[in-house]
This record gives structure tokens, C-alpha cells and sequence, in this order.
């Protein structure tokens, strides 16, 4: 079975919530073992488009 997909995008944010997200690197390899990282532009060189499983929006979509 794969994986889940993850996508994280930011909003009109000031990007504060993902740089933590990076900043606490073990626990996000500890994610990596049980979710795919799809989509998140801090966190990546390259993109996979949807569907996917989860998406976190960071910020306000206007």
C-alpha cells in the first residue's frame, strides 16, 4: 500500500509556521517514513500534481 500525499501550501502567510515546520527537521523525517511530502515549496525542488491525500493551507485563502 503507498504511501498518503501530502501538499502544504502557503497563503497570505508570512511563512513563520513552515520555517518552524523545517527547523524541527527529525520529526519531519520521522513524517517522511509515514506520509509522502508531494507539494511544499520550502521543503522542495519538485512538485507532483493532486489529488492528494491531505492538504494543510497555511495563511488565509482569500
Amino acid at each position: 500500500m503507498s504511501k498518503p500525499k501530502i501538499a502544504i501550501y502557503d497563503f497570505t502567510d508570512c511563512e513563520g509556521c513552515e520555517v518552524k515546520l523545517v527547523s524541527i527537521k527529525e520529526k519531519l523525517l520521522d513524517l517522511e517514513k509515514r506520509f509522502n511530502i508531494v507539494n511544499w515549496r520550502l521543503g522542495q525542488e519538485r512538485f507532483e500534481d493532486g489529488p492528494y491525500d491531505i492538504t494543510i493551507i497555511e495563511g488565509t485563502p482569500v
